[in-house]
């Protein structure tokens, strides 16, 4: 198996495990609750397992966008470049939010159950975990829309995929805590990564 579909595999993985963590999160967890009471959530006894295969979800997604990079570069070399580093920054900087999240989060609870940085919600009042979760959501954002331009421009890749990911990635970002509308920009970008998955998979270039 060649590279192009090893890395399609890991984008197949990215989109289906982080959909169903992210259709799990729904389901499980007072995703309402998050702005005046995170303790809720955090207790919850899903939230470690669904977080620890969200993060696993990510590490997949920096893989697979290692391929779609590797793929589109040569045709649109700035704009994937652009949108590669983006992405990586942002991917990064959520595989440690999300280890803190089912590591750090639980254990405050655990010594100190009224701490009021979770049951009063005052970790998103924090400047620091503010300025953090803003930072990697706007790479995250901005490098998947160029990197969609980017594909547009190669035209390697579905163009539908593509348009998708443009919509999709800022939509899940910015509207990850408000269902349903969370909940169908997470379906749009998993479907646009899916399809770039599914693209390097049946690629007919020949191993390395």
């Amino acid at each position: 198996m060649n590279h192009e579909k090893l890395t399609g595999v890991a984008n197949i993985a990215y989109s289906t495990i982080l959909l169903i963590t992210g259709i799990l999160f729904y389901i499980l967890f007072p995703v309402k609750e998050i702005g005046s009471n995170y303790s809720i959530l955090v207790i919850s006894p899903g939230w470690v397992p669904v977080n620890i295969l969200a993060m696993i979800a990510t590490v997949f997604g920096i893989i697979g966008s290692i391929g779609i990079y590797a793929k589109q570069v040569d045709k649109s070399k700035y704009l994937s470049l652009i949108g590669f580093v983006f992405i990586i920054f942002g991917l990064v900087m959520k595989v440690s939010a999300t280890s803190w999240e089912f590591s750090i989060w639980p254990a405050i609870l655990q010594n100190n159950p009224t701490n009021t940085l979770l049951t009063e919600s005052l970790i998103f009042k924090n400047t620091g975990i503010l300025s953090y979760y803003a930072v990697f959501t706007l790479f995250f954002m901005i490098g998947y829309i160029v990197f969609g331009i980017g594909s547009l421009k190669a035209k390697l890749f579905p163009k539908w995929a593509s348009i998708l990911l443009i919509i999709g990635a800022p939509a899940y970002s910015i509207l990850l805590s408000i269902p349903p509308f969370g909940l169908v920009g997470l379906v749009l970008y998993c479907v646009s990564i899916f399809g770039y998955g599914l693209s390097l998979f049946n690629s007919k270039k020949e191993g390395i």
